[in-house]
């Protein structure tokens, strides 16, 4: 009930928080009075004097696209009060790779650095992005210069604060941040946790794509550096965009394996083989993006994301059309995700008007892709985790009615052998599954007298069991009043012909007559017995038990004086993938003729010897080996 609870309330408690504290951290931010840029890579004395200024549309947050890889911005603050004015300029991205900003108060001149190139603890105040305070003297003005140098997308974000302003600021802004990546990991946990109890490829590759898409948020915002790089280094640049293309082939790689379809669904199926080129072109472009400057890697890799996540998109519309279970879900997050990909990359390039959730869209679009799915494969690892014990529940009964079926199995097979006057008997019965379809048994005519049977139902396991107690009361109400083995098999043939359909059994009855030295036999369908030594060849046959309602067997009689043993057994003994039974029957006899032993050594010497000769790994069939010894 707990994980229920949990599993329920779980988003919607992330979704709030995360909400509640979005919209108390992103409050107005005081922009800059004025803002102009220049293209001139030149140094501070020349742009000093360059009149080519032009105005920057938004001058809180210009965009620059592709169009420059370093550029100048300049702005004018004064100060009309007769005390001075301090504040802090902050002059982000976290992404650039280099911010030089140089402040010109009077005759005074500051300079500051920061960037992912640079070291975190050159700048002067310890924050995600580039912050330096300033003091502006009474009734004058200050002229700031900010140079930035960027291998990616050219946006940045230039405020002015008030002490005061930049504390609040500070705090909401880590309050923000501290929920956002506090749910993140959880949801990391969360996933690794379901990950141990389904065992399944596209939780595996779930938690990864959240490992790779909460160290890109990291990354991008400039944590990372602060908290965990502060000398700046290769993950934090070219690393980023490796670990992008990373996080966007497990997101893919976890999409094809999340729904199944049948193979008629081509058009599923051409959009997976789509899929999982994209995501070896990925895989390759890796060493790429991380070893050689490519023209324009930046662009190309938000087309690759962008693309993934179309595709992805596309999937889930297919599988929602297929009615597949969770579809719904998967398109609503994915919709969302592509969505902020989207937002995010037409505002950089500066095709929307500016904002703070356009500066947020990924953030946004991340969290709430990673609560959908995450709620999502929640319900799925219940689902399926009551669906094993539902299959453990039916396992455990089935396993309980196969161990009662063949306890019923063995005491439907004799208990103990007859006693016979100058006989000795010996049987071993060796099921291939828990429980077999062979079935032997006595029935005592008289001190010299007893009828010896053994059968072979078609199949093995529960069904063929069920079947041979069925065989065994054919056979006790056939001997009634009766000790000729061919009017035995008739009338247990006519009664199984009437219970059965598509089923059938070979049999074989003997009345052996210790006083006589005889033994009389008939068989329906099922081997003759190994006579040792051997006699003239014996000739009987009959149609298995089942098949023929009205066939009469014949029977053949057997003079015993000079026998030593006669082996009877089925065909599992004799079968064999690579050899015909007709020779498995011969190679029985030569093993018995040969065997310097006799009673039951022998028969477990001849079980060993002929699985030897089978040379197969497993048996096929049910055996049994029944052996009359005459002393």
């Amino acid at each position: 009930m707990m994980f229920k609870a949990v599993s329920k309330r779980m988003p919607v408690t992330a979704g709030l928080l995360l909400c509640s504290s979005f919209l108390f951290w992103s409050c107005e931010k005081p922009a800059l009075p004025q803002l102009e840029y220049s293209s001139h890579s030149r140094t501070i004395a020349d742009i000093r004097n360059e009149t080519d200024w032009r105005e920057v549309g938004d001058i809180r947050r210009p965009r620059f696209g592709y169009r420059f890889s370093s550029v100048w911005l300049r702005s004018e603050i004064g100060n009309p009060a007769d005390v001075p004015l301090e504040g802090v300029m902050t002059a982000g991205p976290a992404q650039a790779d280099e911010i030089q900003a140089i402040v010109f108060t009077g005759p005074d001149v500051e300079t500051f650095t920061g960037g992912d190139r640079i070291s975190f603890t050159e700048r002067p105040i310890a924050y995600r992005t580039l912050a330096f305070p300033y003091t502006i003297p009474p009734r004058s003005t200050a002229t700031f210069y900010f140079q930035y140098h960027f291998s990616g997308f050219n946006t940045v974000s230039i405020s002015s604060h008030s002490l005061n302003d930049f504390e609040n600021l500070v705090r909401k802004e880590y309050f923000f941040y501290g929920v956002y990546f506090s749910i993140f990991a959880a949801l990391i946990l969360l996933q690794t946790g379901l990950l141990f109890f389904n065992r399944s490829v596209f939780s595996a590759y779930y938690a990864l794509y959240l490992c790779g898409a909460g160290l890109v948020l990291l990354i991008q915002n400039g944590l990372a550096q602060q908290f965990f790089y502060p000398a700046g280094g290769f993950l934090l640049n070219d690393g980023l965009r490796i670990l992008a293309l990373f996080t966007v082939t497990m997101a893919t790689l976890f999409s094809r394996s999340f729904f199944t379809m049948s193979r008629e669904h081509g058009l599923f199926h051409r959009l997976q083989g789509l899929m999982r080129g994209l995501s070896l072109t990925m895989i390759l472009l890796i060493p790429l993006f991380g070893l050689f400057e490519i023209p324009g890697r930046s662009f190309l890799l938000n087309s690759i994301v962008i693309l993934a996540s179309l595709f992805i998109v596309w999937i889930a519309v297919l599988a929602l059309k297929e009615r597949k279970f969770q579809a719904h879900i998967f398109v609503a997050s994915w919709s969302v995700f592509a969505l902020s990909l989207v937002w995010r990359f037409l505002d950089q390039l500066g095709f929307l008007p500016p904002s703070d959730l356009a500066l947020h869209a990924l953030e946004i679009g991340v969290m709430g892709e990673a609560l959908i799915f995450s709620y999502a494969l929640v319900v799925r690892t219940r689902q399926a985790t009551r669906g094993r014990l539902r299959a453990r529940s039916r396992l455990s009964r089935i396993q309980s009615e196969i161990a009662e079926a063949s306890n019923i199995h063995r005491r439907i097979l004799p208990a103990e052998v007859p006693s016979m006057p100058g006989v000795r008997i010996c049987v071993r019965y060796r099921p291939l599954l828990e429980i077999g379809g062979d079935l032997y048994g006595f029935h005592q005519v008289s001190r010299d007298r007893s009828l010896v049977f053994l059968a072979d139902v078609s199949g093995h396991g529960l069904g063929a069991a069920l079947d041979a107690s069925l065989v065994w009361a054919a056979f006790r109400n056939a001997t009634q009043g009766c000790t000729d083995p061919g009017e035995i098999l008739t009338r247990m043939n006519a009664f199984l012909s009437s219970q059965w359909e598509d089923r059938y059994a070979t049999a074989i009855c003997a009345l052996l007559d210790c006083s006589k030295q005889t033994a009389v036999l008939a068989t329906a369908g099922h081997p003759l017995p190994v006579v040792l030594p051997q006699q003239s060849e014996m000739r009987l046959s009959g149609t298995m038990l089942g098949l023929e309602a009205d066939f009469k067997y014949p029977v053949l009689t057997l003079d015993l004086t000079r026998s030593e043993r006669i082996l009877f057994f089925t065909d599992g003994l004799t079968e064999s993938r690579a050899r015909s039974r007709e020779s498995g029957e011969m190679e029985l006899y030569r093993l018995a003729l040969q065997a310097g032993m006799q009673g039951e050594s022998l028969v477990d010497e001849l079980l060993v010897r002929m699985e030897e000769w089978r040379a197969d790994p497993s048996p096929m069939d049910d055996i049994t080996l029944l052996m009359l010894e005459f002393q």
